[in-house]
C-alpha cells in the first residue's frame, strides 16, 4: 500500500508509543488492515473518518468498493464522489464497485452524482431507488444516464423514474446490463444504446418493468442472453444476434391495459433456449432458423377458459410452430374462483391443445387454484409419447391438497417408454408422508 502523505511505518508506530497522551494504536495499524475495517462501514461513514487526523485524511479514498446503503442521502453520495474526483489517481484509484440504495431519490439528485460515478467507476454499479408517488411517464424530470466507459456491470432499479439514454459514447467494457422499473424517454432508443457499435462487449441484457420500449431493435455480435419481462408498450421487436444462446420474452406484447399485435423478427441461429411467454401470431412474429434450439417455454395454458377469452390461442400457435425440441416447459393453469365468477362459467378446453413438439424432457407446472388437475395433466402426457424425463411442479402447497393416488396414476400410465427420471417438485413442508410411497423423486421448489 502506498504511503499516505509521506508517512512511514516507523512514523505510524510512534502513534502507539504512549507518553504524555492517550495511545492511538488503531492508527498505527497498516493501511491494509484499516481499509479492511473501513470496508465494513457505509461509504458515508468511511468518508467521515477523514476528520480524525492527518493519518486518516485520505485513507478512505483507497477503498475499492463504496456502499451507500440504508437510505443513502443523495447529497452524501454526491459529496463523497466529488471528494474522490478532486484527488489524484494515486490518492484515489478508480472504483471497483459502487452500490447505492435510495428511498427518496429524485431525477435531479441522481443526475448530480451519476456523471461523477461514470468518470470514477471501472467495475460494477448497482443502484436501487424505491418507487415514488410522483414518478410519471410524461417525461417531466427525466434525467440522462451518462456513458460509463469503464464499467463492466450495471444494475439499475430506478423506482419508475424517467430516464433518457445517452445519445453518444461507447460502453466499451460493459458485459452485463439490467434495467428495472423505469420510464424510457428521449430520442435514443434502448436498442440503439445496447447494440454492438456502442456496447461491443455486452453479453447479458435484462429489461424488466420498463415503460416506453416502442420499437426495440438490437443488432449485437456479442450478446449471449436477453430477458425482456413485463415491459408493456413494446410495439415491435427486432433481434439480430448471431451468438445469442438464451432469449426470454415475457408479458411485453400481451399486457392487459394495452394489448398489441405482436410484431417481431428474431434472427438468432445459435439459440439454445427460447422462453416466449407472450402473445404470438405466426403472421407477424418471424422466427429465423434455430437449428440449435433445445428448450422451449410457452405461456400458460388456461384449462378452463371463459367465453370470449382467447388467451390460449397464442400458446397453441407457438406449440404448433416447433416440431422438435429436447425440453418443453409448459404450465397448465386454472382460473381462481373469484375471477371465474366475474367472467362467467368457464369451459374445459384442453381439447384445443392437439399437438406438442417432439420432446424427451417435459417440465409441467400446474397452477390448480383448488381444482382437480388429473384430466388436464393426462391429456398432455398422452401426447408426449417420446418423453424420457418428467418433472411435475406445483405452484403452491395448496395444490397438493388432492388425492396423491392421482399423481401415482399419472406416473404409472405414462407411455410405454422407460422413464429415466420422474420428479415431483413442490414447496418445502407441503408433502405428506404418503408422498414417499410413490417411488418418485421429490424436489423442493425454493
Amino acid at each position: 500500500m502506498e504511503h499516505l502523505e509521506g508517512e512511514t511505518a516507523a512514523e505510524r508506530a510512534k502513534l502507539c508509543a504512549g507518553g504524555g497522551g492517550s495511545e492511538d494504536c488503531l492508527s498505527a495499524l497498516p493501511d491494509d488492515v484499516l481499509l479492511h475495517i473501513l470496508g465494513d462501514l457505509c461509504a458515508s461513514a468511511a468518508a467521515r473518518t477523514s476528520v480524525l487526523s492527518r493519518r486518516w485524511r485520505r485513507l478512505w479514498a483507497l477503498l475499492p468498493d463504496l456502499d451507500f446503503f440504508l437510505d443513502a442521502n443523495p447529497d452524501s453520495v454526491r459529496g463523497a464522489l466529488a471528494a474522490l474526483e478532486a484527488m489524484s489517481d494515486n490518492e484515489a484509484p478508480p472504483l471497483r464497485n459502487l452500490d447505492v440504495f435510495h428511498s427518496n431519490a429524485s431525477p435531479d439528485s441522481l443526475a448530480a452524482w451519476l456523471p461523477i460515478a461514470a468518470r470514477r467507476l471501472a467495475g460494477f454499479l448497482f443502484v436501487h431507488v424505491a418507487p415514488r408517488n410522483d414518478a410519471g411517464e410524461d417525461g417531466r424530470g427525466a434525467f440522462e444516464l451518462p456513458c460509463f466507459e469503464r464499467a463492466t456491470e450495471m444494475t439499475l432499479g430506478l423506482g419508475f423514474l424517467s430516464l433518457t439514454l445517452p445519445p453518444s459514447g461507447v460502453f466499451a467494457r460493459l458485459t452485463d446490463l439490467s434495467l428495472d422499473d423505469l420510464y424510457l424517454h428521449g430520442p435514443c432508443g434502448i436498442g440503439e444504446a445496447v447494440s454492438s457499435p456502442r456496447c461491443p462487449s455486452l453479453q447479458r441484457l435484462k429489461v424488466a418493468n420498463a415503460q416506453g420500449l416502442g420499437n426495440f431493435a438490437i443488432h449485437s455480435e456479442s450478446l449471449l442472453k436477453i430477458k425482456l419481462e413485463k415491459s408493456c408498450g413494446l410495439q415491435q421487436l427486432t433481434i439480430v444476434a448471431p451468438a445469442l444462446k438464451e432469449l426470454t420474452v415475457f408479458y411485453c406484447f400481451a399486457h392487459d391495459s394495452n394489448p398489441s399485435q405482436p410484431v417481431a423478427d428474431i434472427a438468432v441461429p445459435q439459440l439454445v433456449s427460447l422462453q416466449w411467454r407472450d402473445a404470438y401470431d405466426p403472421s407477424s412474429v418471424q422466427f429465423g432458423e434455430m437449428a440449435q434450439l433445445e428448450l422451449l417455454g410457452a405461456t400458460f395454458f388456461l384449462v378452463d377458459e371463459a367465453d370470449g377469452y382467447e388467451h390460449n390461442r397464442d400458446c397453441v400457435r407457438l406449440l404448433r410452430h416447433f416440431e422438435d425440441v429436447s425440453t418443453l416447459s409448459l404450465e397448465l393453469a386454472y382460473m381462481p374462483q373469484d375471477i371465474e365468477e366475474d367472467l362467467g362459467e368457464p369451459h374445459y378446453v384442453m381439447e384445443d391443445m392437439t399437438r406438442l413438439p417432439y420432446v424427451t424432457f417435459l417440465s409441467l407446472l400446474i397452477t390448480a387454484n383448488g381444482h382437480s388437475f388429473g384430466a388436464s395433466s393426462f391429456h398432455v402426457l398422452r401426447m408426449c409419447t417420446s418423453i424420457r424425463k418428467l418433472m411435475l411442479i406445483f405452484s403452491s402447497s395448496l395444490d397438493l391438497e388432492v388425492k396423491l393416488s392421482l399423481i401415482c396414476l399419472l406416473v404409472l400410465q405414462l407411455p410405454v417408454v422407460p422413464l429415466k427420471t420422474t420428479c415431483i417438485s413442490c414447496h418445502p413442508g407441503a408433502l405428506s408422508d404418503s408422498c414417499r410411497t410413490l417411488g418418485v423423486g421429490l424436489t423442493p421448489v425454493l
